[in-house]
């Protein structure tokens, strides 16, 4: 978890928002002896900077890690859009509560996508 923080505030100070945090977007450099620095995050596909108003991806991310606070995000075009920049921090806990946990808060083997969205937003 410290490496994966260490790399949210990198790009926190660069004005990034990944929008994807999952752990299948987080590798390992080595197994064994590992230390802070062998974690990368990886998949910027989703990504943009904090100041962008017109991403390609307005609502976006892996149902169960996305913030509430994106899934209820209002993107009518008469409003401007605006990435949520704590967005990265609620899939952080998600990871770390299923690394605690050994399985995720909000996923349900037997639910669909949308039903794991509701779920998440409650």
């Amino acid at each position: 978890m410290q490496g994966l923080l260490r790399g949210l505030k990198y790009m926190s100070e660069k004005g990034v928002s990944h929008r994807d945090l999952k752990p299948a977007n987080i590798m390992l450099k080595k197994t064994i002896g590992i230390v802070p620095e062998d974690v990368v995050i990886v998949d910027f596909g989703l990504a943009a900077s904090l100041s962008d108003t017109n991403p390609i991806f307005k609502r976006c991310g892996t149902p169960g890690y996305i913030a509430p606070e994106v899934i209820a995000m209002n993107t009518s075009p008469e409003e401007p859009f605006k990435i949520p920049e704590k967005c990265d921090i609620f899939s952080i806990g998600v990871i770390m509560y299923a690394l605690c946990a050994e399985y995720s808060p909000f996923d349900d083997p037997d639910d669909s996508p949308d039903a794991i969205l509701r779920r998440t937003s409650l």
